[in-house]
């Protein structure tokens, strides 16, 4: 059953160059605003069609905390859902820092680049500060960036980067704290079991104000509630009763 989910999703995916054509239509016909409505759009159907097939639903906790402008989204990394969990579950319409592998895959990369993504080569200092305003630029448009601070995916909490909250800084903008809990379960268990994954939301931390100190301990102060969070509902059964 596992593999008819996994074979569904990579039939989707390459649906997608097929639309490639269809994306560069409506630019050319209705404007490069609608074409990345309906990129936003086409996207948000990937990631749900990916959570119904693996008969997972989704919980928002204090999404209210969301704020109506753009932001830093600093969360955990578990799995790959968590890319499609976020794009589609956080109302404020995030695009993310990804890797500069991710660049090289054709279809993957089409569609990041309509979606406001930005790659990052952490190897390459200078780069990497390209990279960071590139991305505080979207950020000042108005578009949120989801960036993970581990660096890769766990299922456990590593260290954060520190250079990954200098993002904010550069933008001016606050950091939401986001808490994933469960994704890397889903695969544990039987397609056919009904599954739970939960995205937990702080309120947003500005950071203009504070001190070179203040910024200096932002990285271990938002680890702690992501970690807090994370341990209160780890123990809670992923399976839905």
């Amino acid at each position: 059953m596992l593999l008819i989910v996994k074979l569904k999703v990579l039939l989707l995916t390459l649906s997608y160059f097929f639309a490639e054509p269809y994306i560069i239509f409506i630019k050319l016909t209705k404007g490069e605003n609608e074409m990345r409505k309906k990129a936003k759009k086409m996207s948000h159907l990937w990631s749900k069609s990916i959570f119904k097939w693996l008969n997972t639903n989704v919980e928002i906790i204090n999404e209210e905390n969301i704020p109506e402008g753009p932001v830093v989204v600093i969360s955990n990394h578990q799995s790959s859902l968590d890319i499609p969990l976020l794009m589609c579950y956080l109302k404020n319409n995030p695009s993310f820092i990804a890797k500069k592998e991710l660049k090289r895959i054709p279809v993957v990369s089409f569609w990041m680049n309509l979606l406001g993504c930005v790659y990052l080569d952490r190897k390459s200092p200078r780069s990497a500060l390209l990279s960071f305003k590139k991305a505080a630029e979207i950020i000042q448009s108005g578009q949120s960036i989801v960036i993970f601070p581990e660096g890769t995916r766990s299922r456990e909490l590593k260290e954060f980067k520190k250079g990954s909250f200098k993002l904010a800084l550069m933008a001016g903008v606050p950091i939401l704290p986001v808490t994933i809990i469960g994704t890397e379960r889903v695969m544990d268990y039987k397609i056919s079991q009904k599954k739970c994954v939960r995205i937990l939301i702080e309120k947003p931390i500005s950071i203009e104000q504070l001190s070179k100190e203040e910024l200096k301990l932002i990285p271990e102060i938002v680890r702690e509630k992501i970690e807090k969070n994370y341990n209160t509902f780890i123990d809670d059964s992923i399976l839905c009763m």
